[in-house]
C-alpha cells in the first residue's frame, strides 16, 4: 500500500506535528515507546488547539525564588538588563519602578527562572514535539501585560526554521480579568498563511524596510477576520501562580487591555527552537554556542554569554556592543 507523501502546513516547513501525516507518527512514537500516551494525549490537544495548558507545573519553591531574583534585578550591580518601550535596552536597576519596566532573558542571571523554563512537564512536552533537545534562546520578565495587539510570533521571533519554535508563559501569581491577562484564538495556527516580501524573497517574519506597515497591518486584522470568518471567539489566560501555557509557534495571541490599573501581571516568557535551529541573532553577535541547562535542556542569549555562568559567582555581565553605560556595579 502507498504510503501518502508527507506534507507541512505552512509552506515553510515545521515540526513532525506539523504535517498530514501527524496521526500516523505519532501512533508509531507511542507504539515504540517514544512517547508515553499520557504524553501523546498532550501532543494530540495541542496540535488541535494550538496551546496545551499545565497547570501547578512551576512549584512554589521555585516560584518564591524567582520571586526574590526579580527583586534583586533592579538592584544597581546586579548584571540584569531590562527594556520598556520608552527607554530602550539598560540596566534593569535604570527604570522606573512604573510596572511597564521589564527584564532582558531573566534565565541567564536568575537561576531559579533557568529551573522553571525546563521543569520536567515543559522540557519533556518540548523534545517530544521538536524530536531532539529544545533550547530556550529569548525570554522576558514582564510586572504588567504588553497589551500587544494579537499576532502570531513567527512574525517577529526569527530563527533558521521559521515554524519551528514554541513558547512557554508561566504565571508568577494569579491572574485575573482586567489584569492585561493574555488571551488567544484557539486553532488560529491552522490559519491560511500569510506570506511577507515578494515573489523570490518570500518570508514568513515581517520586515519593516522590505514590508511596510500596510503589510503589516494587512498580516494583524486578517488574524482577526479569519477567526471572525470560523466562528471563533477569543479565549483568556486567567492562570493560577505556577500554571504554564505552551503555544504553537503560530497560535494568534495578544495582551488585553488593562482595566484594572494597579494590577500586576507578573510572569516570564521563554521562546523555545530544537537544538539543531539557529536564531537570527548569531547575525550580529560573535559568542553563539548553547549552554546546558539541567537534564536535556540548553539556553541562548543575544545579550548575554551565558558561558560566563563558567567563570565567575558574579552575574554574568552582557555582551559588548549594547550601547549601555559603563557597568556601576
Amino acid at each position: 500500500m502507498e504510503t501518502e507523501e508527507r506534507t507541512y502546513h505552512s509552506q515553510f516547513g515545521g515540526n513532525w506535528i506539523d504535517t498530514n501525516r501527524f496521526a500516523e507518527d505519532l501512533a508509531e512514537r507511542i507504539d515504540d515507546g517514544r512517547i508515553a500516551p499520557e504524553l501523546g494525549e498532550r501532543i494530540e490537544s495541542f496540535v488541535e488547539k494550538g496551546y496545551l495548558i499545565l497547570r501547578g507545573a512551576v512549584p512554589e519553591e521555585l516560584l518564591a525564588a524567582i520571586d526574590d531574583e526579580v527583586e534583586s534585578a533592579w538592584e544597581p550591580g546586579s548584571g540584569f538588563l531590562g527594556r520598556n518601550p520608552k527607554m530602550g535596552l539598560k540596566w534593569a536597576h535604570q527604570f522606573p519602578a512604573d510596572g511597564r519596566r521589564r527584564i532582558v532573558d531573566p534565565i541567564v542571571n536568575a537561576p531559579s527562572a533557568q529551573l522553571a523554563a525546563f521543569v520536567p512537564e515543559i522540557r519533556d512536552f518540548l523534545a517530544a514535539i521538536f524530536d531532539e533537545a529544545p533550547m530556550a534562546f529569548q525570554s522576558l520578565f514582564f510586572e504588567r501585560g504588553s497589551q500587544q495587539r494579537i499576532h502570531q510570533d513567527t512574525a517577529y521571533v526569527v530563527v533558521s526554521e521559521p515554524v519551528r519554535i514554541a513558547a512557554a508563559w508561566i504565571a508568577l501569581e494569579d491572574v485575573e480579568e482586567g489584569n492585561g491577562e493574555l488571551v488567544y484564538y484557539p486553532g488560529s495556527h491552522r490559519f491560511e498563511e500569510f506570506v511577507f516580501g515578494v515573489p523570490g524573497d518570500q518570508s514568513k517574519s515581517w520586515n519593516q524596510g522590505r514590508d511596510g506597515q500596510p503589510m503589516h497591518q494587512d498580516f494583524l486584522n486578517g488574524l482577526d477576520e479569519k477567526a471572525a470568518a470560523r466562528g471563533i471567539e477569543v479565549e483568556r489566560f486567567l492562570p493560577k501562580r505556577g500554571d504554564v501555557l505552551l503555544w504553537h509557534a503560530d497560535l494568534a495571541h495578544g495582551g488585553s487591555k488593562q482595566t484594572n490599573e494597579e494590577a500586576t501581571r507578573r510572569s516570564i516568557v521563554v521562546h523555545y527552537m530544537p537544538l539543531s535551529v539557529e536564531p537570527n541573532y548569531i547575525k550580529f553577535t560573535d559568542h553563539f554556542k548553547p549552554y546546558p541547562v539541567g537534564d536535556g535542556g540548553y539556553m541562548s542569549s543575544r545579550h548575554y554569554d551565558p558561558f560566563g555562568l563558567d567563570q565567575s559567582e558574579r552575574p554574568v555581565l552582557p555582551v559588548e556592543g549594547l550601547g549601555l553605560d559603563p557597568f556601576d556595579g
